[in-house]
């Protein structure tokens, strides 16, 4: 059975199709920390919160492990509070991963120990927004590895003349999954401008990599941020610095760089090296997609792309894109028509070497469970690493993803 095609502006973050082809009427999503809650799953499948029993807490381990919880705060902004917090620099704090800012999250991180934030962290510490408690000490730092997937709270508006079409989109998710797509906030939602920053920065092209991602305004932003990128396209850096509000503290990073004369590659490279790879992990996730769509469009059914290929890989300096699979051979077209060459993940430059992964080209919600109440559905569900909950809110509203991003 063909695909039903996706709405047009899905095309720019490069997500042809959707998974199923049923269409519901009369949802709605607004997203908020009431509406939409995250927890981090960690091994082997406890749901991270503020209210689980502590671990061991010893001083001669490395490291502090701290559940984190948020509301209303990206993860780049919490993380700097509780480096300004503790004392400690921003590159000391590890994390599984990246979460929505319009939320509710709750997820590990690590921070160096000491006697000071064992101290701290004797009660939840809390900062505005965000609460702080010590979950246990360790040897080991928290990275992507430190989690088996994100455990979602889902509310969505609904009537209840939808809810045939909306039984059978969740049964056709929980029995056949969707298309494993990287979702909107892997390339930014209102401004989805990453993944051209990052192929830009593969291709060299410092100073336009630079205009992409300081200029571009966007309706969705707010005005002050829409004037602050005018300014800097008319060459008024100082302009645009006293205009960025001070938590876009990348573009800031960059405006005084071109102000005290540092162009170009000298530029970016006062960013963070995790951050630029940030960018470039937005293309090579933009690639994936692509392959997804060229997928579908030879085996046209879920079911079959499932049981012919289960696993696909993220294009990067070493995937394997030589060998006679269809995967590989859908990879070589993907890299043909956007004009690259697996090498140029290779930046001698920034001293990066990006590598692919493999990824599943189709995944399944687990424990998918749901009700409704009065004019809400209430949707609950595990998603393994690196999976979107968007994706789940994709295949049931079928429409302008600005509308429920």
């Amino acid at each position: 059975m063909t695909l039903m095609k996706a709405h047009p502006k899905d095309y720019v973050y490069g997500m042809y199709y959707y998974s199923s082809s049923v269409k519901t009427y009369c949802l709605s999503f607004t997203k908020s920390p009431s509406t939409f809650r995250v927890f981090e799953v960690i091994y082997p499948g406890t749901k991270v919160s503020t209210s689980m029993a502590r671990g061991p807490v010893r001083r001669d381990d490395k490291y502090a492990h701290i559940v984190l919880c948020k509301e209303g705060v990206d993860t780049f902004e919490a993380i700097d509070r509780v480096a300004q917090e503790f004392g400690i620099g921003y590159d000391d704090i590890g994390i599984a991963g990246l979460k929505d800012a319009n939320a509710y999250t709750c997820q590990l991180i690590s921070v160096p120990n000491s006697d000071e934030i064992l101290k701290r962290l004797s009660d939840v510490l809390r900062i505005d927004k965000i609460s702080l408690y010590l979950l246990r000490t360790d040897d080991l730092g928290v990275d992507s590895r430190s989690i088996m997937g994100n455990y979602f709270e889902l509310t969505i508006n609904c009537c209840s003349g939808s809810l045939k079409e909306v039984d059978e989109v969740l049964k056709s998710l929980s029995s056949d999954g969707f298309l494993n797509y990287y979702g909107y906030q892997r390339f930014g939602v209102s401004r989805p401008i990453t993944h051209h920053v990052g192929k830009l920065l593969i291709l060299r092209e410092w100073d336009n990599a630079i205009r992409i991602y300081l200029g571009e305004p966007s309706s969705y932003e707010p005005k002050e941020v829409q004037e602050a990128r005018r300014l800097f396209l008319k060459g008024d850096y100082e302009g645009a610095l006293s205009m960025f509000p001070r938590r876009y503290r990348y573009e800031r990073l960059i405006l005084k760089a071109l102000i005290e004369g540092v162009e170009g590659l000298k530029a970016i490279k006062k960013l963070a090296k995790n951050t630029i790879c940030l960018f470039i992990n937005a293309y090579q996730s933009y690639l994936f997609n692509l392959m997804i769509n060229k997928l579908v469009d030879i085996y046209e059914d879920i079911k079959k792309l499932w049981r012919i290929n289960d696993l696909g890989f993220v294009p990067g300096y070493n995937t394997p894109c030589t060998s006679s699979d269809e995967v590989s051979k859908v990879c070589k077209e993907v890299i043909n028509e956007e004009g690259i060459d697996l090498k140029y993940f290779k930046i001698n430059e920034l001293r990066l070497n990006i590598t692919g992964w493999f990824r599943a080209l189709i995944t399944k919600p687990k424990h998918l469970r749901y009700s409704y109440r009065k004019d809400h559905l209430n949707i609950s569900f595990i998603l393994e690493r690196g999976a979107y909950a968007s994706m789940i809110l994709r295949e049931l509203l079928k429409t302008d993803p600005i509308k429920f991003n």
